[in-house]
C-alpha cells in the first residue's frame, strides 16, 4: 500500500511485467492476488498516481518455485508385523528434497528433516493389517505435494515356549521345552539351546552342558517370511561337594568320642541348607552341620555318611571309617 499526505488516490495500478497484465484497483483497495502458470521469474510494477497526477513506482520481483512431485518408494516385497521396514520419499523436483513428512494409519508419524542426504526412514508396525501410508514431501522454498498409497503388513507367528523341568540338578539334568506359538497359518520355527540348532520340533527334551543360567532362543517363519524370536532360560542347579572332617577324636572305647564336621563346598550361584544330614551305622541319624561327640555301642570300626544338600535339593554324599579300640 501507498501513504500520502495533501491528496487523494486518482488510481493504483498493479502491472506484471513478464505477462503484460494489467490489473487495476481503487483507492480502498491495496490488496490483491495474481497467479502465475508455471514456474518462472515474475517483475512486479506497482504504480500509484494521484488526483494531481502524482505517481510513484515500485518494482519487485516475484519468483514462482515448482511444486514436486511426490513419489514414495516400498523396497521389501513383503512388510512384517514389529519387524523394522523402510520407506523411500521418491519425490521429484528440480530444487530437490528438503524435508519429508510421513504419517502412518495406525497413528505413527516421522518427519525426516534429512531427506536431502538421506530419503529413506525405518518404522514397525506393532499390529497386523491393512495400513494407510501419506507422504508429504517439501521442498526448500516450502513447496508441497502429498501422495497416499496402502499396503499389507503381515502377523508374526509369536513364539512363546513352554517348559517343563524334569531335573535341574546338573549330573541328570533334563527339561522339557514346548512350542506354544500363537499363529493360525503354516510356520516352521528353530530352536537355539546349548549351542546346538533343532529344526521344527513342537516338543523335545533337552539337557545342558554347564550350570547356572542357560539362554535359549526360539525363532518362528511364517510362510511369507515374518519372523519373530523369543528368548527365554533354565536355571541348572548345581551340585554341592561333600566334605566330611573329623576335627577331633578319642579313639579307645571307655573315653571314646568323635567330633564331626561338615565342611561341604558349593558354588557361588548355589546355598547349602542350613543343617546337613548325617547317618550312622548304628542306625542313628543327626541334622547338624557340626556333630560334637558322636559315641557307638561298643568298640569296632563303623561308617559315617554324610549328605550335603543345596536349596535347589541337590545333593552329594561321602562316607568314611571311625575305628574304635577296645579297652
Amino acid at each position: 500500500g501507498s501513504t500520502y499526505n495533501n491528496d487523494s488516490w486518482k488510481l493504483s495500478k498493479w502491472e506484471s511485467i513478464k505477462a503484460l497484465t494489467f490489473e487495476y484497483v481503487n483507492g480502498d483497495s491495496i490488496v490483491f492476488d495474481i497467479h502465475y502458470d508455471s514456474a518462472s521469474s515474475n517483475v512486479l510494477r506497482y504504480i500509484v498516481e494521484t488526483q494531481k497526477g502524482c505517481r510513484d513506482t515500485l518494482d519487485t520481483l516475484l519468483v514462482v518455485h515448482p511444486y514436486p512431485i511426490a513419489k514414495m518408494e516400498l523396497p521389501f516385497s513383503v512388510y512384517c508385523q514389529d519387524a523394522p521396514s523402510i520407506f523411500i520419499d521418491a519425490s521429484e523436483s528440480p530444487t530437490g528434497r528438503y524435508i519429508s513428512y510421513w504419517s502412518f494409519s495406525d497413528g505413527g508419524l516421522d518427519t525426516n528433516f534429512t531427506a536431502r542426504a538421506d530419503s529413506s526412514i525405518l518404522y514397525t508396525f506393532a499390529d497386523s493389517g491393512t495400513l494407510g501410508i501419506r507422504l508429504i514431501t517439501e521442498t526448500d522454498y516450502g513447496c508441497r505435494d502429498t501422495i497416499d498409497s496402502t499396503f499389507v503388513v503381515n502377523p508374526i507367528a509369536e513364539a512363546q515356549i513352554g517348559t517343563r523341568t524334569l531335573e535341574k540338578c546338573f549330573l541328570n539334568n533334563e527339561f522339557e521345552l514346548s512350542d506354544n506359538t500363537l499363529y493360525t497359518g503354516s510356520f516352521d520355527n528353530q530352536w537355539i539351546v546349548d549351542g546346538t540348532t533343532y529344526d521344527n520340533k513342537g516338543s523335545f527334551n533337552v539337557t545342558f552342558s554347564d550350570t547356572g543360567r542357560q539362554v535359549f532362543y526360539l525363532i518362528t517363519v511364517t510362510d511369507v517370511g515374518c519372523r519373530d524370536t523369543i528368548e527365554a532360560s533354565l536355571f541348572v542347579a548345581p551340585e554341592p561337594k561333600a566334605v566330611l572332617v573329623v576335627t577331633d577324636s578319642s579313639l579307645c572305647y571307655d573315653n571314646h568320642f568323635f567330633k564331626l564336621e561338615c565342611q561341604s563346598t558349593v558354588p557361588s550361584n548355589a546355598t547349602l541348607t542350613s543343617r546337613s544330614n548325617w547317618l550312622f551305622e548304628d542306625g542313628t541319624n543327626a541334622y547338624a552341620k557340626i556333630i560334637p561327640n558322636k559315641t557307638m555301642s561298643a568298640a569296632g570300626t563303623f561308617w559315617v555318611r554324610l549328605i550335603a544338600e543345596t536349596t535347589d535339593g541337590c545333593k552329594d554324599s561321602i562316607e568314611r571309617n571311625i575305628e574304635i579300640y577296645p579297652e
